[in-house]
Formats: structure tokens, C-alpha cells, sequence
């Protein structure tokens, strides 16, 4: 039997005393409320059972995939670390690296994208065997956002295939053949 319209089941004794509670002169208390005596109890739905042995592990973050989620925290030391100690540091880094640190902040932006930050860049790019010195008409970022990175500069598409380093452009097929 239910009661109220709720799918619980309660014994027929729980039921009658819900009912006499209802149909009796509820005494309410000043602000118009019942008082905690004369409420209406009904005893909470058994518990349900728990079949052994299928316990659910908690997910690991091998299990959750990856590159889902963000790391929050992980380089915050990098953050405070003394400018001469991050230079050293990212100077064994490869200049594809230095630019995508360079987009982790604003603080990493303006250090690496500074005029005085261009012997790390001159350092990352000696860490490639037979990459071309820098183009004066580049800045050492922009240089390696042309070598490196490969979207199309007229349409944003990822994987342009056409590069004219004379133009100093990335395109995509399409946008190769009308520009």
C-alpha cells in the first residue's frame, strides 16, 4: 500500500498510525507549525542490498583518459621561480615548447615575448640540428609560430599543408589555390 502517492511500502501498523496522526487535533506551536511531538513519523525505507564483490573502484586517472580535464597546480612553482633559474630551464627546451609556455599566462607571455628573452629562443632553436637562423623581419616567436605550428593564416583551418616561407604564411589547400 502506498501513501501519498509514494512507491514506498510500509507495514499496515506504520499506516494506521500515520492515519490516526493526521485525523487527530495536531497541536501546532506559535509560529504555526507542528510541534516535533505530534509529527507524523514514518520509519526510513529499508536499506538496499549490496551484492558482493561488485564494488566499484574509484576511476584512476589512467582510466578517465587521457588529456581530459586540466592539471590546475601542477607548474605553479614554475611561476615563482627566479627568472634566471626559468631561463636556464627553458633554454634546453625546443622553441615549439617555449611558445606554447608563452600561452600558459599573461606573466609567461610578456617574459617570453620580451626583447630580452631572445637568447632563449636563440638557445631552443641551437637545440635543433639544422634549423635556419631567424629572419630579420620576424620576431623569434613569430618564427617559430611559422615553422612549427601549422594553421592556415587566411581561415584558422588545423593542417595547412601549403607553407610559402617568402610570404611568411601558413595556407590550406583551399585558401592556397584563391589567395
Amino acid at each position: 500500500m502506498s501513501t501519498h502517492g509514494t512507491s514506498e511500502s510500509h507495514s499496515d501498523d506504520e499506516v494506521n498510525e500515520y492515519v490516526e496522526l493526521e485525523e487527530s487535533d495536531k497541536e501546532e506551536g506559535p509560529s504555526g507549525r507542528l510541534s516535533r511531538l505530534n509529527r507524523p513519523t514514518i520509519a526510513p525505507a529499508p536499506k538496499r542490498r549490496r551484492f558482493g564483490g561488485l564494488r566499484r573502484k574509484p576511476a584512476t586517472a589512467k582510466a578517465k583518459g587521457k588529456g581530459k580535464g586540466r592539471n590546475h597546480g601542477k607548474l605553479a612553482q614554475l611561476m615563482e621561480m627566479p627568472l634566471d633559474v626559468l631561463f636556464e630551464i627553458t633554454s634546453q627546451l625546443e622553441p615549439l615548447d617555449i611558445l606554447q609556455l608563452s600561452r600558459v599566462s599573461k606573466r609567461f607571455r610578456t617574459i617570453f615575448a620580451s626583447k630580452g628573452s631572445k637568447h632563449i629562443w636563440v638557445a631552443a632553436r641551437k637545440n635543433l640540428p639544422g634549423m635556419p637562423d631567424c629572419p630579420h623581419d620576424l620576431s623569434e616567436p613569430q618564427y617559430a609560430s611559422l615553422m612549427f605550428e601549422h594553421n592556415c593564416h587566411a581561415c584558422g583551418k588545423p593542417r595547412s599543408l601549403m607553407a610559402d616561407y617568402s610570404l611568411r604564411v601558413n595556407f590550406c589547400t583551399p585558401c592556397f589555390k584563391t589567395k
